[in-house]
Parts: structure tokens; C-alpha cells; sequence
């Protein structure tokens, strides 16, 4: 689910959009699409390509990897509270899905070989192991993360999570490609902060790398001293922080010029993880100019 995109956009602005874009533009013809497949995917040889004047779509063969991915121009609706603005032209990548299919079929006769002395299962939508009785959770999914690697040609893969989950659907764990390392859930919520963190430090890029996780400590929410009308969902669940004494949790982390926390609850004022991170701090840093940046609340 993400969550954390700003609201309040005007129906003017909307308008406004909807009249930009009404008629204008046009789709891509096939050495377009082509091109724009070379440069995002590498090379490729054209198996076959249709040409309307309201849609072009290429048949593609990837030529690291032999599997086949389809791209498309075509013209889509712009449509508002039942009202039509005209159309616009979009394109369509199959590339990741295409991958996503051929990666699950290189690796399916492996992965069942594994699974078969335990009776464990992997459902490919999720990419979720379901472990049965006594299997190793870390043991297994290690494995099954490993199975994946061997087929991650050139990082194509890189940031596929396999998780894992008992028989009565709690979530164990996973691995992330290409590390392989096996994540309880605290340890995956610490990741997914630390990479917000990193988020705030997109302006900063020659520091980005330097922000480090610090510590956590489990708070209640009247230590932040917000107002409950501003506390929104937290993390993993659709509640948020109400009353006084219910839990929160900050993550530190350090960069050169400042620590600063994370919580993990959304501020409903600004739609994003309610954070004291400063960009001015970061401002006087040399080299760098002056921009400011929201970090987004974009767990899943």
C-alpha cells in the first residue's frame, strides 16, 4: 500500500491538466519504442511490431536473456467524475513482467526440488515461501533467495524480496536479492526506514551514502507532542496512534551534519513519515545548493 502522497490538489488544477492534455501529443512510432527499449533494457532484435494510428506496440527479444517482452504506444482517455478531457498518449513496458515470468520458470524446477523434503510452498505472485512444521525459515528462504541469484543477470533482479510465512499466514521474514540475507521483521522495518533516510538525502548524493542507522526507542505517542487529529496509519496497519500511551517507535540515524528520528506513523499535515530531519543543517554543507525535501511514505 503506499501511502503519503499529498492531497488537496484543486479542481482547477485538474482542469488545467486535463485541458494540456486533451489531444495533444501523439503515440510513439516503432523505432521510438525500440529505442526507448535499448536504452532502458539493453539490446534487443524485433520479432514483430503492429502500427494503427491510435496504438503501435514492438514484440521484443531480450538478447542477454532469449525471453520475449512486448512495448505499447497507444492513446488513453483522460476521464473526471464522469466527464471526458480527450486523451493522451501512454506507453506501456512489459519488460519487468516478461522478466518477472521467465525468472519464475528458470528457477521453478530448482525451487521445487527444495521445498519438496519439508512441504513447504511458494506462491510465485507473492514471491512467498509457506513454510510446513518444523522447516527452517532462515535456512529455507536463504536457499530459495540463492535460486534467484544465479539468474540475476546484470542486477535485474536486485531488490526482489522472497518472504516468508508460517502456515497460519504470519509473516516470518525474507530475503532481499541481491544480499540474500535472511531479515526477521524488526530488522525489515529498520531497512525500510533506514532507506527513507536515505530519501531525504537524495539532494546530497556525495553524502547519501554516509547516513548510518543510529538506534531505536519505543516511545508513546504523547512524547512526540502532536496533536491526534495529525497522527495518521503506521507502519504495516491501517490504525494510527489515538491516546496518549499508544506505542511509537523512532529511528536515529546520523549523517555528517545532524541525527535526526524517523517515526513510524504518518503525519497526516504533511501526508509523510513524521520526522525532525532538517535540511538546513544540510544546506550549509559545501558544494550543495539549497533544496529542500518531503520525505514520502512509500511502504507498500
Amino acid at each position: 500500500m503506499r501511502r503519503g502522497l499529498k492531497k488537496g490538489i484543486g479542481v482547477a488544477s485538474v482542469l488545467l491538466a486535463a485541458a494540456l492534455l486533451a489531444g495533444c501529443g501523439h503515440v510513439k512510432s516503432a523505432k521510438e519504442l525500440l529505442r526507448h527499449a535499448r536504452a532502458n533494457h539493453g539490446k534487443c532484435k524485433v520479432v514483430s511490431q503492429s502500427e494503427e494510428p491510435e496504438s503501435v506496440t514492438v514484440v521484443l527479444r531480450d538478447e542477454k536473456q532469449g525471453f520475449e517482452y512486448t512495448v505499447k504506444s497507444y492513446m488513453s482517455s483522460f476521464n473526471l467524475d464522469g466527464a471526458s478531457f480527450g486523451t493522451f498518449p501512454e506507453t506501456r513496458d512489459g519488460f519487468d513482467e516478461a522478466l518477472f515470468e521467465y525468472t519464475c520458470e528458470q528457477t521453478k524446477e530448482e525451487l521445487d526440488a527444495l521445498l519438496k523434503s519439508s512441504g513447504s510452498r511458494f506462491n510465485k505472485d507473492g514471491l512467498t515461501l509457506t513454510l510446513k512444521g518444523s522447516a527452517d525459515e532462515k535456512q529455507l528462504c536463504e536457499a530459495a533467495a540463492q535460486i534467484f541469484q544465479k539468474h540475476n543477470v546484470d542486477h535485474r533482479l536486485d531488490g526482489y524480496n522472497i518472504g516468508v510465512n508460517n502456515e497460519k499466514g504470519e509473516h516470518l521474514g525474507s530475503c532481499t536479492l541481491p544480499a540474500c540475507s535472511f531479515r526477521v521483521p524488526e530488522e525489515e522495518k529498520e531497512d525500510f526506514f533506514l532507506s527513507q533516510a536515505g530519501i531525504l538525502m537524495e539532494p546530497y548524493p556525495e553524502k547519501r551514502r554516509g547516513v548510518e542507522f543510529v538506534r531505536k526507542e519505543d516511545k508513546t505517542f504523547k512524547d512526540t507532542g502532536l496533536e491526534p487529529e495529525r497522527a495518521g496509519c503506521g507502519y504495516d496497519t491501517d490504525k494510527s496512534p489515538e491516546k496518549d500511551s499508544d506505542p511509537v517507535t523512532y529511528y536515529y540515524f546520523r549523517t555528517e551534519n545532524q541525527e535526526f528520528f524517523i517515526a513510524d506513523f504518518e503525519d497526516v499535515s504533511t501526508g509523510l513519515w513524521y520526522t525532525d530531519f532538517d535540511p538546513e543543517k544540510e544546506k550549509k554543507s559545501k558544494g550543495f545548493f539549497n533544496i529542500s525535501i518531503n520525505i514520502r511514505n512509500t511502504k507498500k
